[in-house]
């Protein structure tokens, strides 16, 4: 072999090995935390969203996290989490509340008791999920536009969010010096000396101090956080038996609902074919049906 191949050779593997070093891998992250994206119906109810939590070199012996739908007229959030077949199933504390209110948000802590390693989380990636969070699909309103939701993970806030390994401390968290002014307001002078003040937090003031104060910030070279999202597919207007068609099933299905003690629509807003603002199911809706299907009369429209 020539010495020309010698150095081809070489030089091929010296780019291997810049490649190699200069590639980041997943192995750089310490958390990796993300919600799934799951789908629903219009009015399913109890719904399941996983959430994942992937650890590649700490313990994660405690957690809190606050979850927000960014379109709460759609879905609600409830105040409970599944940790049946989780990476939480044995963990005695975990607790569930909402912050704003109103089903919008959820936030969710948990801790393995007592801390220690052997309680914990051991490092582990692409395993079970580490919750599910509970979700209902509202029925539409009269104005209401399907759409898909966002499930927001909040990060900037550090008493709604964090992971603590098995000595309590915190993972994936630095902390940062950044520069505060007070601001005073003279409120008794003595001549032109202040002899007493008080703080304030807005302008008009007589004098200003900075300090540094210390902050927690989140690393995001070593914590990856990604939200999720329900998509809640569209249900045909006038399939009152849940079956994807609309035929006459759907208006066999809609008289026994109203004369012959029947089972409920598949979804109360798909049975209020005739679009009354007040969403009743009626026997204007039986008769706007019939009219649809049989007389050539206007179709349905359920909203």
């Amino acid at each position: 072999m020539g010495s020309y191949a010698f150095l081809r050779i070489g030089v091929i593997v010296i780019a291997c090995f810049v490649v190699f070093v200069a590639s980041p891998t997943s192995q750089t992250l310490r958390l990796d935390i993300r919600v799934d994206s799951v789908i629903a119906d219009i009015g399913q109810t109890s719904v399941l969203l996983p959430v994942y939590l992937d650890n590649f070199e700490d313990t994660v012996a405690g957690f809190t996290f606050w979850f927000r739908l960014a379109s709460p007229d759609l879905c609600s959030l409830r105040t409970e989490v599944v940790s049946l077949g989780t990476l939480v199933e044995s963990w005695p504390a975990l607790t569930c509340q909402s912050v704003v209110g109103n089903g919008t948000d959820v936030r969710v802590s948990g801790t393995s008791a007592p801390m220690g390693f052997e309680n914990g989380i051991a490092p582990q990636s692409q395993g079970a999920p580490l919750v599910y969070l509970v979700f209902d699909v509202k029925e539409p309103s009269l104005f209401f536009q399907l759409d898909n939701v966002d499930v927001e993970l909040i990060s900037s806030f550090s008493q709604w969010f964090g992971v603590w390994d098995q000595t309590g401390q915190s993972i994936g968290v630095t902390h940062d010096t950044v520069p505060d002014s007070n601001l005073y307001r003279c409120t008794v002078w003595d001549g032109d000396e202040c002899v007493d003040w008080q703080q304030v937090s807005l302008p008009p003031y007589d004098s200003v101090e900075y300090v540094d104060r210390i902050t927690s910030v989140l690393d995001t070279s070593e914590v990856h956080i990604a939200g999720g999202n329900i998509d809640v597919d569209e249900l045909p207007c006038g399939d009152i038996n849940g079956d994807d068609l609309v035929d006459l099933s759907d208006l066999i299905a809609l008289v026994g609902f109203l004369f012959l003690s029947g089972d409920p629509p598949h979804s109360a807003w798909a049975a209020n074919v005739n679009g009354s603002p007040d969403q009743a199911i009626d026997l204007s809706d039986l008769t706007h049906f019939v009219n649809h299907l049989f007389l050539g009369g206007p179709g349905v429209q359920c909203y």
